[in-house]
């Protein structure tokens, strides 16, 4: 099988027949307009395309992945998305997210050859075996069946007909208690995914074989299964199930190239990161600063929100996070849309959080608003050490009275 590799929302050039760059763009529009890949920052006017693709005149194309990382199987090529900043710095943030659970494994550590996808594979197989040390979670559940012997609630129109027909069965409706409840059938799907996936070593499907085996009497998948959420009582479930539905989302839709389905995972990451670096601060600052995200309606004609990544104490500052490696400089588009946020919220300081190297700086007055950057650092070999030293740099911006730095 022939790999490549493209860095997310970078272009770059590919040897690809018409076939695949077909496929590439229509696994885009699709994700473009699936909710539930997005998440909760979805705007149906967002984009129209999650994958593009375009044909140069060298004969090639240019394939850019929008805001993901993973993999795209097409028959016989894969194409690796890898994140933008250091894989080390991308697991350390969304591991602190609600993306992943809070005790994912510690292995940052990749192969060359292998992708994301891997990771969350084996996260949720050692999920699942803890889950199935302590025994599958049973239930009542309602059922509508024919029968031989009354059960239940008898359906007597639909009997009766059956019977005049020459048809000896009994129509009841029972609750049946057993393995057969919505967190079970979520995790046997999330395993017969990764069992069939080609691309993934032996042992790492041999492990969903043998897990995928304890599920008796567990019944096909629905939809609505993806949304089945843990109680008190089946509360050792909670990690299988959160990467399970990593694994089921990120699959998403499957794309087929020559007959043969391929195998694609793409995970997307601004929200992930956002999340992350969000929850790092709130922790980090508390209790001097509430740091929440929180949307404010505008008044107006028409429904209209702003939606800061990080609003400090309600409203004394707010501050946005982009998920791009900076340019050193303050972009226009992005000045806007802070200075907004904090017109918005009647604050005078707005930060902007980028990813790059310590001492890229900038800031900028609007009126009576200052915005200031700063970044997360990517040159630490130890991501621990960015966290540190961006919740340093933010607490001196909030401790920092604004009429006292320089205009």
């Amino acid at each position: 099988m022939r790999t490549e590799t493209i860095i997310e929302s970078r272009s770059r050039p590919l040897d690809l027949s018409h076939g695949q760059a077909d496929d590439l763009r229509r696994l885009g529009r699709q994700l473009a307009s699936d909710k539930d890949w997005w998440g909760s920052s979805y705007k149906s006017t967002q984009t129209r395309t999650v994958i593009q693709c375009e044909l140069t005149k060298a004969g090639q194309y240019l394939v850019r992945v929008r805001d993901a990382i993973g993999v795209i199987g097409l028959g016989d090529l894969q194409i690796v998305v890898k994140p933008k900043i250091p894989l080390k710095h991308f697991l350390f943030l969304i591991k602190h997210s609600t993306r992943l659970p809070r005790n994912a494994e510690d292995d940052a550590e990749l192969e060359p050859d292998k992708h994301f996808f891997f990771l969350i594979a084996r996260w949720f197989l050692n999920a699942c075996q803890d889950t199935l040390r302590k025994e599958l979670a049973r239930d009542y559940q309602h059922t509508t069946a024919n029968l031989t012997v009354a059960r239940g609630r008898v359906h007597a129109l639909t009997t009766t007909q059956a019977l005049l027909a020459g048809r000896p069965k009994i129509r009841c409706s029972f609750d049946d208690f057993g393995n057969d409840t919505p967190l079970n059938r979520l995790l046997n799907h999330a395993l017969r995914t990764v069992q069939r996936n080609s691309e993934f070593p032996d042992e790492i499907r041999r492990r969903a074989r043998q897990a995928h085996a304890r599920f008796n009497d567990v019944g096909e998948y629905h939809p609505s299964d993806l949304y089945a959420r843990t109680d008190a009582r089946t509360k050792h479930y909670r990690r299988a199930a959160a990467l399970a539905r990593l694994i089921l989302i990120g699959r998403g839709m499957g794309i087929v190239h020559g007959g043969s389905p391929g195998s694609t995972f793409l995970f997307y990451t601004p929200e992930a990161i956002e999340d992350g670096i969000r929850h790092l601060l709130r922790l980090a600052l508390a209790p001097d600063w509430d740091v929440k995200k929180k949307g404010r309606q505008l008044p107006g004609a028409k429904l209209r929100t702003l939606n800061p990544d990080l609003v400090f104490n309600e409203n004394e500052a707010i501050g946005d996070i982009k998920y791009r490696l900076s340019s050193g400089s303050i972009e226009r588009r992005h000045m806007n849309q802070v200075t907004t946020f904090a017109a918005g919220y009647k604050a005078t300081r707005g930060l902007l959080v980028e990813f790059g190297r310590a001492g890229q700086r900038d800031h900028v007055r609007v009126g009576d608003i200052r915005i200031d950057t700063v970044n997360w650092n990517i040159a630490h070999l130890d991501p621990a050490q960015s966290a540190e030293e961006l919740i340093t740099d933010v607490r001196d911006w909030l401790s920092e009275s604004p009429e006292s730095a320089n205009p």
